[in-house]
């Protein structure tokens, strides 16, 4: 992963994502005894935000991309 391209939320942005409406969404999909531990903003989308979401659980570490739209009229 490029650093140039991609960039970590702060630990205080990533605390204030989670407690928004899409990171409690996020904590509600992931499975039992898995949480969020981190974000990584990914650059590109020209119509949506993407984040890389980074999960630690039972099993081990995953990551996940999260697409959220900036307008409704970008989303079908």
């Amino acid at each position: 992963m490029n650093s140039a391209q991609n960039s970590e939320l702060p630990d205080t942005r990533l605390h204030e994502w989670l407690q928004s409406a899409t990171g409690a969404w996020v904590e509600q999909a992931l499975g039992k005894g898995e949480r969020a531990s981190g974000a990584v903003r990914l650059h590109g989308g020209a119509t949506s935000e993407m984040l890389r979401i980074n999960v630690d659980g039972p099993t081990g570490q995953r990551a996940l991309a999260l697409r959220s739209f900036m307008e409704p009229r970008f989303a079908r």
